[in-house]
């Protein structure tokens, strides 16, 4: 499955939170780096936290969701 060919950056997020169910770990990561590359930093956070509930734990994901709340200008949530 190609999340970015989907538009996922313009769902909602009930509809962002189906779409990510189907994704593996590996894709997850490239769609939070790729909204955050398309300046989507507070919908990457949300993505990034989907994938964390779902893989707790993992370093990356939890590496991505920092760098995007500082792109965001969230820095002490």
């Amino acid at each position: 499955m190609e999340a970015g060919s989907c538009g996922i950056e313009e769902m909602a997020l009930e509809s962002m939170m189906d779409q990510w169910k189907g994704l593996e770990i590996g894709q997850a990561r490239e769609e939070v780096e790729r909204l955050r590359g398309k300046g989507q930093a507070l919908k990457a956070v949300d993505l990034a936290e989907l994938g964390l509930a779902r893989w707790p734990g993992d370093l990356r994901l939890t590496q991505l969701k920092a760098l995007c709340l500082a792109d965001s200008g969230a820095v002490f949530r």
